[in-house]
């Protein structure tokens, strides 16, 4: 919690909940920021709950460098195959 110490309580407790709620997740796609924010609407407008890690605005928040295509889409896992077909036909989509 070194990193957290300025926050106010409230906020730590916040993200105690994120970090320990990771755990019933799993990552079903990695890609660009735009990518993700599309998939993860179209997720949420299905009722399947997300998150996102943003690991290109966490290397550049802390100064370093990172790939441009790595934003990181979590879901439950008892959401893991209907995320995936309703990613299937979003990508299908695109390609039209």
């Amino acid at each position: 919690m070194l990193y957290f110490r300025y926050l106010p309580k409230c906020a730590i407790n916040n993200l105690n909940f994120i970090f320990s709620s990771m755990s019933d997740f799993i990552k079903i796609i990695t890609g660009s920021a735009i990518t993700i924010s599309r998939l993860e609407y179209l997720l949420n407008d299905n009722n399947i709950e997300t998150r996102v890690r943003d690991n290109v605005e966490s290397a550049r928040l802390a100064g370093f460098g990172a790939q441009q295509n790595d934003v990181e889409l979590f879901v439950q896992s008892i959401n893991v195959d209907k995320a995936q077909s309703i990613i299937e036909d979003a990508e299908n989509e695109a390609r039209e």
